[in-house]
């Protein structure tokens, strides 16, 4: 018998990025979903002409809680790894992105696979698998500052991943944001996982004083910035799928949830709507902002959901912190029928500025018609490499 160790992926991504994490070259945080562009690789090879590029970078999450979404279990486990290489592979102004990782196990997916191609900063074309852009919550690589997961409504009615052809860019000066895209299914969670049907998505984005808001990316030393925006999905002739393994799922309770409406009926022809309406204003390292969002999913029944949530958040610089407010509502009605409040109080240290950070989150959700409420405590170790 051999007495060789057995390595699991998410062990091996957490040797690989405990190494990497002693580089010299600061790590910067995650950009937003179509600003991949932007972010800085701590380990790249070049040609000699500098042509052609290729780099590396990741992060992993450790996490332990109770109550929760994503905090079922009191153990310490990877909740997430990713690994991503970029670059040109020599064509004029192509990049091309992998993204490999593992979701809450120890089984290895694909999350991006894609080519974009820019020829100007008002315009980009990517055509491959990518985030279907929809809702700020979804978008955005990184919370707004402190939190440690997405809001409740957002998890509930997740967009997902799916292959696709996205146009997207600025205008004026930074004041507007685009895209607009066409992908094949509607996403890659819940019962529409089969990744059949067609779907289209659009976003727009008005930065009223033509600075856009990115999450972690700009906390320090930011003007003020005011963002208004809006998003949608309509995908149709979708074919439902139960019991398939999703690549991109991010909620066991949705999980749950939507395996209880899987019926023989479910696998006909469907549809699937979501919108979502968002404002965030940021100024003197305080986050401000909230989303409404709604969505509408058509196949053996109709299930409506309507949520959404406010936020604030204060970065201060002196203690390399954070600390938030979030309040959250979802309504469902359809076979399943439930309506829920969630508050959350979080926090966030960061120990080697972007490259290594630990966050927290106490909260209670309360279920109408339960006296009972539903505690939620979390501690999650991130870092970026």
């Amino acid at each position: 018998m051999s007495n060789r160790p057995t390595w699991s992926p998410s062990r091996a991504a957490l040797l690989l990025g405990a190494a990497i994490l002693a580089a010299t070259v600061p790590a910067q945080a995650e950009p937003a979903q179509g600003k991949e562009e932007l972010a800085v690789a701590r380990l790249q090879v070049r040609s000699a002409d500098g042509a052609r590029f290729l780099a590396l970078g990741g992060f992993f999450q450790a996490r332990v809680g109770i109550g929760g979404a994503h905090a079922s279990s009191a153990e310490l486990s990877l909740h997430r790894t990713r690994l991503y290489l970029f670059g040109n592979p020599g064509l004029k102004d192509v990049r091309l992105r992998l993204m490999i990782g593992s979701e809450g196990s120890n089984v290895i997916g694909v999350f991006d696979a894609y080519a974009e191609w820019t020829r100007h900063e008002s315009f980009h074309l990517r055509a491959g698998r990518t985030k279907l852009p929809v809702f700020r919550d979804w978008v955005e690589a990184a919370p707004l500052l402190a939190g440690a997961g997405r809001a409740a409504p957002t998890l509930a009615m997740l967009p997902g991943r799916a292959p696709g052809v996205v146009a997207s860019g600025s205008l004026f000066r930074e004041g507007i944001e685009y895209s607009a895209g066409v992908f094949h299914g509607a996403g890659d969670v819940g019962p529409f996982r089969e990744g059949r049907g067609i779907a289209g998505t659009a976003r727009i984005v008005w930065n009223v004083f033509h600075r856009p808001i990115d999450g972690e990316v700009d906390i320090e030393g930011v003007p003020t910035a005011l963002v208004v925006g809006g998003s949608a999905l309509a995908a149709t002739a979708l074919r439902g799928a139960c019991g398939a393994p999703t690549g991109g799922i991010e909620n066991p309770r949705v999980e749950a949830d939507l395996s209880s409406v899987c019926t023989d009926g479910l696998g006909g022809p469907g549809s699937r709507t979501l919108a979502g309406v968002e404002v965030l204003l940021r100024r003197n390292h305080w986050d401000v902002g909230g989303e409404i969002l709604a969505g509408v999913e058509r196949l053996a029944a109709t299930t409506t959901r309507v949520g959404g949530y406010l936020r604030t958040d204060h970065y201060v610089p002196s203690l390399q912190g954070s600390g938030g407010l979030r309040v959250s509502r979802l309504l469902e009605r359809g076979e399943l029928r439930r309506a829920e409040t969630s508050l959350e109080v979080d926090a966030a240290y960061y120990i080697r500025g972007h490259e290594l950070k630990v966050t927290s989150d106490l909260g209670v959700t309360r279920r109408d018609g339960d006296s009972l409420l539903s505690p939620l405590v979390r501690l999650q170790v991130q870092a970026l490499f």
